[in-house]
């Protein structure tokens, strides 16, 4: 038998890529949302905007949000039951009374333009009402796909 000589390279280093995440932008300098759907909105009351996914409930929501199923029927505007698939649901989160706070409605702003003092005007409510619920301060702006919450009086018990 011949002995078989092997050469064995050396080790090279690669040089490390390090990912730094940009806050609210995307690699091409857009600005990203930060208001999404099942992230808590608000300082003093804390509410998720949910969408309903296949086999979900309602029950399933309070659940996982530490609350009720009647505090979720309280603080949605129109909120039919049973839920369907994609429907959008207000979860407050880790509470249950919510008489002394108004029924909100969920909405996506369209465009980059859009101030919170227009959305205000476009949806009768009150400016200040907007921006508590949402935990939006003076200098914010808002971004395209940021989730809100709309304050509504609540419908007319029909008891």
């Amino acid at each position: 038998m011949t002995p078989v000589i092997t050469q064995t390279a050396a080790p090279v280093q690669l040089p490390t890529i390090t990912m730094t995440a940009i806050p609210n932008s995307t690699a091409t300098g857009e600005i990203v949302s930060k208001r999404q759907l099942d992230q808590p909105i608000g300082s003093d009351y804390k509410f998720v905007i949910h969408k309903i996914v296949y086999a979900e409930n309602l029950n399933q929501c309070a659940s996982r949000y530490n609350t009720s199923i009647e505090a979720i029927l309280m603080v949605n505007y129109d909120l039919k039951t049973p839920v369907w698939v994609d429907e959008l649901v207000v979860i407050p989160v880790g509470f249950t009374i919510v008489s002394n706070l108004p029924a909100f409605e969920a909405y996506e702003v369209p465009r980059a333009d859009m101030s919170l003092k227009v959305l205000a005007l476009s949806f009768g409510v009150s400016l200040k009402d907007l921006r508590y619920y949402n935990a939006i301060g003076m200098d914010e702006s808002l971004q395209v796909g940021d989730w809100l919450l709309i304050p509504r009086h609540r419908p007319a018990s029909h008891d």
